[in-house]
């Protein structure tokens, strides 16, 4: 893909992930190819001073997903209620995590 050689900042890809439909693509190509079945896409705590660090993230195997069914109505006041917003930032039903979508 035409962006595996190049290194990005993560202002630099999360801007491409919002406006580039290749980056996207090719984001999703490499997940994708994971070894993995299911996984946990880590990354490190992400501030303004860190936004321009090089952007790495890890895949960590996740067989504990495999059986989880989805629940796409979990959130229906956050995702319904913001359909034009790019991003949204809420907590996860258990409290413990931060949401970024």
């Amino acid at each position: 893909t035409p962006f595996e050689a190049k290194s990005l900042s993560y202002r630099q890809a999360l801007n491409l992930l919002t406006k580039s439909s290749d980056f996207r693509s090719s984001f999703n190509a490499a997940l994708s190819a994971s070894p993995f079945e299911s996984f946990f896409w880590e990354m490190p705590c992400l501030t303004q001073k860190s936004a321009e660090n090089r952007f790495e993230f890890v895949l960590v195997d996740a067989p504990a997903l495999r059986t989880v069914k989805a629940q796409p109505r979990a959130f229906p006041q956050i995702l319904d209620g913001n359909a034009k917003a790019e991003v949204r930032v809420f907590p996860n039903l258990g409290q413990d995590a931060v949401l970024v979508v």
